[in-house]
């Protein structure tokens, strides 16, 4: 039965994190693309399909962070954890912590551009992305110290 339960939370997590960073990667090529810019409507066709994704990204990110928080109790009630698998794990959920709050300001602000490109890629909306690519790889160690 516990087995069931794993599947399914793992089901949830992996189908949630990739609608929020899917969703991320598609919003971006579209509002990017030069014939989207050209259209009249562009802005208010935007803040539309971001209105609606906001709403995914929400749901998403509720369901990321509580199938997380399962998964995370239940491998280490199974596993014994070395100090590498503790920091990767702190670190990854720091990184967490941190997109989930800069999302939140985002959104207090409407979305605010940066003045340099670096600094849009690394706190600007392109860098949700970014940093939830950044979250799957660190899962993806996590899961490869387990293993070995």
């Amino acid at each position: 039965m516990m087995t069931i339960f794993s599947l399914i939370i793992n089901i949830i997590h992996l189908l949630s994190a990739s609608i929020w960073i899917g969703g991320c990667f598609l919003l971006i090529i579209f509002s990017g693309s030069k014939t989207f810019k050209l259209h009249k409507e562009s802005t208010s066709i935007f803040h539309t399909l971001s209105g609606l994704f906001r709403e995914s990204v929400n749901a998403s990110m509720i369901l990321i962070f509580l199938s997380g928080i399962i998964m995370t109790i239940q491998k280490l009630s199974l596993v014994q954890t070395s100090l590498s698998y503790a920091v990767i794990l702190g670190f990854k959920i720091l990184i967490s912590i941190w997109v989930s709050y800069r999302i939140w300001k985002f959104r207090k602000t409407n979305y605010p551009k940066y003045s340099n490109q670096i600094k849009e890629w690394l706190l600007g909306y392109n860098s949700f992305i970014v940093y939830g690519v950044l979250i799957f790889l660190l899962a993806g160690s996590l899961e490869s110290i387990t293993l070995n």
